[in-house]
């Protein structure tokens, strides 16, 4: 496939080439802007002064009209429940219907809401939850506290901590600021990242799918697709496997550096080349000939990655390119499995930084081509093609077969070529074959690999 060429400028990147065709030359159309995207859609002053009102705010402007409002919230059947302070004034039903009916609109109430809200009774008002929450404002200097928040159902503030963080210290901070301990609850929880990841976006642990690049000097990088981490048994090495042709030197070893990171300088590598097949003379007279497009990388000491994983998006597409946003909810594919290469009809899938997840049958394998725009011209010998989605960038993608519905694959290769709808890997046979080591490298933990 194409590895995608892009011209630094400063520290950022300006234009987009494509470079290095498989089959296919593959430029994207250009539509011509319509007049709308002239009609100005936001305002012209970036600045607003003040600040937005919140479901807070309301709560709290409520609390002032209706002493010992507590808050609401839907139960898990759907019903409305309004909570209040078990001391305030005693109110009917359909007082607190009336008094609430004014912000049904801003709340998003319905009639129908408010006329079959239940009623639970508490110990704090809102207003006195959030005066507390107020002065918790101190806990943020303490590391890995991920968030406070009023909590209308508990009726209590809750402080929401990584695991590494004691609640001693926690507690200790409540007693300097003299916040009851029983109006606060503390929660051990995940800390809130910056989600809305791409591949193409800074993404840690380092997996199958995610973009890397490598540097042109003056200006200029060449962006690919991590394939997949590898491991040497018994030993502490870890790699990763991508193409030939994402390398400085398609055969050689020139130690050519990938980074990660979004396309700017300075460039930060997070691996370097330490394996790429030479060529050979095979059955067609002028041609250098490979097996697999693939090269072997090592990272680099520190540079965090997992073994057996492939980052997994939104959803797929077929022959059409599909988002490249992760799905955190099923953030990563399981390697479980290893298919030495695939069949006529079997439904491959691939991850690549460019057309992101796509999918479709096998047509046809053990197919030798040529590889567009090489000098001198090469052949490669026993390639299998995929009716698929592809495009420049892409180069490099694992390449794998669902096991049932199950978030587990069984890795078939790595994608290097293509045109239209229609994408070409080298197995896993081909890719053991000629980028062997001293003993075969695993794709995943527990795997006794096969013999290439």
């Amino acid at each position: 496939m194409w590895n995608r060429k892009v011209a630094l400028s400063g520290f950022t990147f300006a234009a987009v080439a494509l470079a290095g065709a498989c089959t296919d030359d593959l430029t994207p159309p250009t539509q011509p802007l319509g007049a709308e995207s002239d009609a100005p859609l936001f305002s012209s002053n970036s600045f607003r002064s003040g600040t937005p009102r919140t479901l807070d705010d309301e709560f709290a402007r409520l609390a002032q009209e209706i002493p010992g409002f507590g808050g609401m919230y839907y139960d898990e059947a759907g019903s409305l429940t309004v909570v209040m302070a078990g001391d305030a004034p005693p109110m009917s039903r359909d007082a607190l219907a009336r008094a609430l009916q004014p912000a049904a609109g801003t709340l998003g109430l319905q009639a129908a809401d408010v006329q079959g809200m239940s009623v639970q009774l508490e110990q704090y008002d809102f207003l006195t939850l959030r005066n507390i929450q107020s002065s918790l404002r101190s806990v943020f200097s303490i590391g890995g506290v991920v968030y406070t928040d009023v909590d209308e159902v508990a009726n209590r503030v809750r402080i929401g901590i990584e695991s590494s963080v004691s609640e001693a210290v926690i507690e200790q901070e409540l007693q300097r600021l003299g916040v009851p301990r029983e109006a606060v609850l503390i929660s051990v929880t995940d800390p809130i990242e910056l989600m809305n990841h791409t591949l193409r976006d800074v993404v840690s642990p380092r997996a199958g799918g995610l973009q890397i690049w490598r540097f042109i000097p003056p200006s200029t990088a060449s962006i690919c697709t991590l394939g997949f981490n590898v491991r040497a048994p018994g030993t502490s090495v870890q790699g990763f496997v991508t193409n030939s042709h994402c390398t400085e030197v398609r055969g050689e070893v020139t130690g050519t550096q990938w980074a990660q990171k979004q396309l700017v300088l300075p460039f930060e590598p997070i691996a370097v080349e330490a394996h790429d097949a030479p060529f050979f003379t095979c059955q067609y007279a002028g041609f250098r000939c490979r097996y697999s497009d693939a090269a072997g990388a090592r990272y680099l000491p520190g540079v965090d990655n997992v073994h057996g994983q492939i980052y997994r998006t939104l959803f797929p597409g077929t022959t059409s390119p599909a988002t490249l946003e992760i799905d955190h909810d099923n953030e990563r594919f399981t390697i479980t499995q290893e298919r030495l290469f695939p069949m006529v009809g079997n439904v491959l899938n691939k991850i690549g930084r460019t057309t992101g997840w796509t999918m479709g049958p096998v047509t046809q394998t053990c197919v030798d081509t040529g590889a567009s725009g090489a000098t001198p011209p090469i052949a490669m010998l026993c390639q299998d093609f995929v009716q698929a989605a592809v495009a420049g960038g892409d180069s490099g993608s694992p390449v794998f077969e669902r096991i049932g519905d199950s978030g587990n694959v069984r890795l078939v290769g790595i994608l290097w070529g293509g045109g239209g709808s229609t994408f070409v890997l080298s197995a896993m046979a081909n890719i053991r074959f000629e980028n062997p080591g001293p003993r075969p490298w695993t794709t995943y933990p527990g795997q006794v690999p096969p013999m290439p």
